[in-house]
């Protein structure tokens, strides 16, 4: 039921993509997720999580048919932005085929003029506050630098079962779970030199994973509140704009709001002639 209210919620906001988490059925098939998510059927993009990767072989290849995917780590532009699908349950080794892919792609889409945005979904958490799973260190350490070097905007993770999202922060090589806070604003982030903006979405429909504690990097966090974070991009010229904002399913609240602006890549206002006439 909660699911279902989620999903009503987004159909409100009429979303032109929709990007799922992992963790998208308990259940031994994936029929009855793809039933509930009917209404987005051609908007899908999913992340591959633990419940579609290890619940078995045939559970795992029916996801992949429907999306038409030979890998569950891909990429793809939608307007101006770049999304990396990433897989943190396949191997990510600097040596692995996925950071190959994942390097190579990151650098065409830095240097590519029509690419303002750079999105990240992933499914184990790069940073989290205390709760039921920790951050994934190990693979953590290895590609946040690289979000860094390529301008990577925004990182969307699933796995804890709650809501988190952190200020926009750097890699910090002396210490990889401490990440640098380059803006302590509430919003209003500078994407051409602040960070990266990390947050994780748990919270469609399932039971909810306590809290306990907060890291200082972390901007807004909370639990038992079912919804979804809603991404709107604004063009402008020089500028322009990613806005997110958690909707709350129940009463509608806003739980959170952020903004990233940047200025457009070789891109400069246009000059306006003025006349005057006495």
């Amino acid at each position: 039921e909660n699911a279902k209210n989620t999903i009503n919620n987004m159909q409100d906001k009429k979303p032109e993509l929709v990007l799922p988490l992992g963790d998208l059925s308990v259940d031994k098939t994936a029929t009855c997720w793809l039933d509930l998510v009917s209404p987005f059927e051609n908007k899908l993009q999913i992340t591959f999580g633990y419940s579609e990767v290890k619940d078995g072989e045939s559970k795992l290849n029916q996801y992949k048919d429907v999306f038409g995917l030979n890998k569950i780590y891909y990429s793809f532009d939608y307007r101006h932005v770049h999304f990396i699908v990433m897989s943190t349950l396949s191997d990510f080794a600097v040596t692995s085929d996925q950071y190959k892919f994942i390097e190579k792609d990151l650098q065409k889409a830095s240097a590519n003029d029509n690419i303002d945005w750079i999105v990240v979904t992933n499914y184990g958490p790069f940073y989290t506050s205390p709760s039921a799973h920790p951050a994934k260190n190990d693979i953590r350490n290895i590609y946040h630098p690289l979000f860094d070097k390529y301008g990577v905007d925004l990182v969307l993770q699933g796995h804890n079962h709650n809501y988190q999202r952190t200020y926009p922060v750097t890699f910090n090589p002396s210490k990889g779970s401490a990440p640098i806070v380059t803006n302590h604003f509430t919003t209003g982030y500078q994407g051409s030199k602040d960070g990266v903006v990390y947050a994780i979405v748990g919270t469609a429909g399932e039971g909810f994973h306590p809290l306990q504690g907060r890291q200082p990097y972390v901007a807004t966090q909370f639990e038992g509140k079912f919804g979804f974070l809603n991404i709107e991009i604004s063009n402008g010229n020089p500028h322009t704009n990613l806005t997110g904002t958690f909707y709350d399913n129940i009463e509608g609240n806003v739980m959170d709001h952020f903004t990233i602006e940047k200025q457009i890549k070789n891109k400069t206002p246009h000059n306006v002639l003025v006349q005057y006439q006495q």
